[in-house]
């Protein structure tokens, strides 16, 4: 999950810089050398201590494609990175996913039916407690209107 959530930091805020710099071959001397690292890491680490190392690997790549992107896309092209809304999403994450983590479910069918929406809960709590993407705002400003006289 952490690997899915630092690819899409990577592809909706910070590869852009490089597509509209016009310096995509930029964009590719950061992922070769990363993705040639990866596979080494995985070929030294699988084997030992199994799936969870390529998970590891996973996040440790991404974390890296992150830094550099955002390291070297900032020269290419200067861009707003959301540094606090993004630090929100990962509180919201971190705390879903502690939740989750102390919560015993079933290995079956019936605990996941059961985990996802707890999941979701927590996750749409924490959203509505720290005010992501405006949507507490959002929320009061639809309840409040229809109450406040014209």
């Amino acid at each position: 999950a952490w690997a899915a959530f630092l690819r899409t930091i990577a592809l909706h805020f910070l590869e852009h810089a490089f597509h509209l710099s016009r310096r995509s071959g930029t964009l590719l001397a950061i992922y070769v050398p990363v993705t040639v690292l990866s596979v080494l890491a995985n070929y030294l680490l699988v084997p030992r201590f199994g799936v969870s190392a390529a998970a590891w690997v996973a996040v440790g790549a991404q974390a890296l494609v992150v830094s550099a992107e955002l390291t070297i896309g900032r020269r290419c092209f200067t861009f707003a990175f959301p540094y606090v809304d993004l630090g929100k999403i990962a509180l919201a994450c971190a705390a879903m996913a502690v939740v989750l983590a102390r919560l015993r479910f079933s290995a079956a069918w019936g605990g996941l039916l059961v985990t996802v929406p707890c999941g979701i809960l927590v996750y749409f709590g924490c959203a509505l407690a720290l005010n992501i993407g405006g949507i507490r705002s959002g929320a009061l400003r639809r309840i409040l209107a229809p109450a406040t006289p014209r």
